[in-house]
């Protein structure tokens, strides 16, 4: 870590917990080449995975074991379109020790004089896929939150192992910022590109990097192609994406200051009216998969 350039911003995105679309594990890809040793702090995953919880792959061939992939929590040194340099933390989210990790990364940023910290998530929403992806944003970097936020709920909820290193950067005064995409829920295991676009470009805005999204754009014509020709066939799962369109757009419309489509008080009006049905489709129906 001694050669690595200080004053370079960090990103963080962690498989192992509701990553809705599969968001993070789409921007990793697109972020990391594999194959590329570009990590420049390696992490004790022995003492902060459960392998029983979550098993590591493994890889059998000809009668014999060829592989067991361990799981990583790693940060890479990586470059965006234009060659600058910035930090990249990824790879598996804690089981243990939370408070020791956001300790240890607290203390990196110190050291390395990251001037600012971007964690990305995603969340499951009755929202439609046939609209721009939009974002809830959290942290102490007001402006990004005014700018980029549709949605500010006041609620509660389980944690993420960044949440806890989003508040611990905060009480130490870093700039820091959580930027979760708002994924349909009738996309929730599938991979949704739209969603990757929308947190890498939000990323963009917070770290003044600039990163390739061609490859996820190509991904999401073919996936917004799929999808119409599934709804052509399947008029109950259309009938639903019209009223989320309908609930959407008037929420839009209602709030056209700030972009949201919640109500006053952060609240998601839309969900609490189709909850039963919302319920039903889930219960009775696979979520729809771009790639079958």
């Amino acid at each position: 870590m001694s050669e690595t350039p200080q004053g370079l911003p960090l990103v963080g995105a962690l498989t192992g917990f509701r990553d809705a679309g599969l968001v993070v594990r789409q921007i990793t890809d697109a972020l990391r080449v594999e194959g590329d040793d570009t990590a420049i702090v390696r992490f004790d995953t022995d003492s902060l995975i459960d392998y029983r919880s979550r098993r590591p792959k493994l890889s059998v061939a000809a009668g014999s074991i060829v592989d067991v992939e361990m799981p990583e929590l790693r940060i890479d040194l990586l470059h965006d379109e234009l060659g600058a340099p910035y930090l990249f933390l990824n790879g598996a989210e804690p089981d243990f020790h939370w408070e020791q990790i956001a300790e240890e990364l607290a203390s990196i940023i110190r050291d390395l004089e990251v001037p600012s910290t971007t964690f990305i998530h995603s969340i499951p929403l009755p929202v439609p896929h046939t609209r721009p992806t939009q974002l809830t944003v959290t942290g102490n970097r007001q402006e990004l939150v005014d700018s980029l936020s549709v949605w500010s709920p006041t609620t509660q909820g389980p944690a993420h192992a960044l949440h806890l290193v989003e508040r611990r950067l905060q009480e130490r005064d870093h700039p820091v910022t959580g930027l979760v995409t708002l994924v349909p829920h009738y996309v929730l295991d599938t991979e949704f590109p739209g969603a990757a676009i929308a947190a890498l470009a939000a990323t963009s805005t917070a770290t003044s990097r600039m990163f390739a999204t061609e490859p996820l754009r190509e991904q999401e014509r073919f996936f917004q192609n799929v999808m119409q020709e599934y709804l052509a066939k399947d008029t109950d799962t259309a009938e639903l994406v019209k009223k989320l369109e309908v609930r959407h757009d008037a929420y839009l419309a209602q709030v056209p200051s700030s972009g949201s489509f919640a109500g006053s008080d952060g609240s998601l009006p839309s969900a609490d009216e189709l909850a039963e049905e919302l319920e039903r489709y889930l219960a009775n129906r696979r979520p729809f998969d771009a790639q079958n």
